[in-house]
């Protein structure tokens, strides 16, 4: 057969099963990555959602407590006896004038006694109240929001309003006198929720416990319960998760996100096909290419196998003699200017050389020395090229929920941060920088961290100004945070501290970097140190190999620069801590 048929035959016969196995793979897995991609953009945007809720409500206790701490709210509270009509007047115009001025979204406010006094700043009758939820005697500990009901009292009687019960203190010995609760329209919450989007279908809405649905851009189901709804089917029981089902006969992907301090969950629900949309062209587009490659090489291969097989073939059988030692080997000279005329008298050249060469094995030895120098500082240059892009992408995937969810300003110092950490990474003037470069970097670094975890992510850099004058390797301590972010803040939901010191060791200087995170079991442990020697004798002996990312890297590098005696040690307590260790020259620069 000849033998560009062959290599027709032979590229079909592995490309196309290849390309079966890819789509019968992809296809497979394609529904996992819809529920992954998913499930991760549902989880920061109810994570921003559960902030703005809990914040919004806990500025109503923080609002109130001026008018609550009133001489005329306290008397009315705290008195025995009847209230004159005149006090009572009194007490309802400064509630109202207050609420009115501060929470515009108000729809009724009403202060109740320990023993049912009620004010209300509408003077309304307490009799219009009796079938509200929260109207009892109970007089809770902390403020308590009750979920979304149907107003009954005139004012806004059929509609629905969130209830906001405040405990009121007695200034005077710090015991609960009485309550008051403000009932609110949805509209503040329908603006949190409305600039929150996960596609262009994609809604959130909340659950409280007994399955009330407290929000919902659709109005007629606020108030109400889910099983009244459409959205019965949807599992209450199931939470950091992603699933599929159908909703009104559409296939949806639905996440629920666990309890908030209110024990209220926020629900996502998104349209499938808007998922899968991008990997479906993704996948048509795929298979184009391919069969356009496929076309274009049935075209090629006879060309191809008259102008580089033969040539080939005839190569290979002079290199055969030139192993076999006849060095007087010689390969036909033409005069063209395609690859195979240059290789032709590479060739040549090669071979008259290679008797030279074999004269001057002392000289070509001190040469060889030389460039294996060379080849190591190249090698140092190369190594310190290989940042992992992980920090940009993730970073860059917070700035784009953040552009949705937050203000600008976050938008700004994780912008600033970033350009900064991105512009340092990428210089490579220098060889070497001062310990108070990399610290800077590095508190940039924190800063993006601090964005992504706001609430609970902690950071602390206790290095003595003294030692900020020594001379370090670039991109050291970056990469080693970079690893306790992944490995201890993120699986923590950012419920970490990462903590920088350094200390002198006789001629050296030691930074540590510490997290509070998991640690690292023994095997694994044993695994990278071993990973550690291996990467700088492979280096050592061929600096054209090696490398690697992250912990590897920066070890490979201080190793090839300072000496083996220097690096990274690592030590892990099993659930507690981990401590990694750079020691480096202490050189201080001039």
């Amino acid at each position: 057969m000849p033998i560009k048929r062959k290599m027709i035959l032979g590229f079909l016969s592995v490309c196309l099963p290849a390309l079966l196995l890819m789509l019968i793979v992809s296809r497979a897995l394609f529904g996992n990555v819809i529920r992954d991609n998913f499930l991760k953009l549902s989880e920061n945007a109810t994570e921003s959602l559960i902030y703005q809720l809990e914040y919004y409500f806990s500025g109503f206790t923080k609002s109130t407590q001026t008018l609550l701490s009133d001489g005329m709210v306290q008397d009315f509270l705290t008195a025995n006896s009847a209230y004159s009509a005149q006090d009572l007047q009194g007490v309802e115009k400064e509630l109202r004038s207050y609420i009115y001025f501060n929470f515009p979204e108000t729809v009724s406010a009403v202060l109740i006694s320990g023993d049912m006094r009620i004010v209300s700043m509408g003077n309304e009758d307490a009799g219009n109240f009796l079938n509200e939820p929260w109207y009892n005697n109970y007089l809770p500990a902390v403020t308590t929001v009750l979920p979304t009901h149907m107003a009954e009292y005139p004012v806004w009687r059929g509609h629905p309003a969130m209830s906001i019960v405040i405990p009121i203190y007695d200034i005077s010995n710090i015991h609960i006198v009485g309550k008051l609760v403000i009932d609110i329209s949805l509209n503040e919450i329908a603006k949190m929720f409305g600039e929150t989007k996960i596609g262009k279908t994609g809604v959130f809405f909340i659950l409280s416990p007994d399955n009330t649905i407290v929000y919902h851009p659709n109005k007629e189901w606020q108030g109400v319960d889910l099983s009244q709804t459409p959205l019965s089917v949807i599992k209450t029981d199931i939470s950091g998760q992603a699933y599929v089902m159908y909703i009104s006969g559409v296939k949806s992907l639905v996440s629920m996100s666990g309890p908030g301090s209110q024990q209220w969950r926020i629900v996502s629900v998104v349209d499938y096909s808007e998922m899968d949309g991008e990997l479906q062209a993704a996948q048509k587009a795929t298979i184009l290419v391919f069969l356009l490659i496929i076309f274009g090489l049935i075209l090629l291969v006879p060309f191809i196998s008259g102008t580089i097989i033969k040539p080939l073939v005839e190569f290979k059988r002079l290199m055969g003699r030139v192993a076999e030692g006849d060095l007087s080997t010689r390969a036909e000279d033409t005069q063209g200017k395609n690859e195979f005329s240059q290789l032709n008298r590479s060739f040549n050249t090669m071979t008259e050389q290679l008797s030279e060469l074999m004269t001057t094995v002392a000289d070509m030895k001190v040469r060889e020395m030389e460039l294996i120098l060379r080849q190591k500082e190249a090698a140092i240059a190369a190594l310190q090229n290989q940042i992992n892009p992980h920090l940009l992408y993730n970073s860059l995937d917070i700035i784009k929920s953040i552009a949705y969810l937050e203000e600008v300003p976050k938008i700004v110092t994780m912008a600033s941060s970033l350009g900064d950490v991105y512009r340092y990474s990428a210089q490579l003037t220098e060889a070497e920088v001062t310990l108070r470069d990399e610290i800077l970097n590095l508190e940039k670094y924190f800063e993006i961290i601090k964005v992504r975890f706001p609430k609970n992510f902690e950071s602390q850099i206790l290095v003595n100004e003294a030692f900020y004058n020594c001379a370090c390797q670039r991109l050291i301590l970056q990469p080693i945070a970079e690893n306790s972010v992944k490995y201890a803040v993120e699986p923590r939901g950012g419920k970490s501290v990462i903590l920088v010191s350094a200390y002198s060791d006789g001629g050296d200087l030691i930074v540590e970097i510490a997290d509070d995170g998991p640690g690292i079991p023994e095997k694994r442990l044993t695994f990278i140190k071993r990973q550690f020697i291996g990467n700088s004798d492979t280096i050592n002996k061929n600096p054209k190999q090696g490398g690697g990312f992250g912990l590897s890297n920066v070890h490979a590098r201080l190793v090839l620069k300072y000496g083996e005696k220097y690096g990274l040690r690592i030590d892990s307590f099993i659930g507690r801590a981990t401590v990694v260790s750079v020691r480096i020259p202490y050189k201080r620069v001039k």
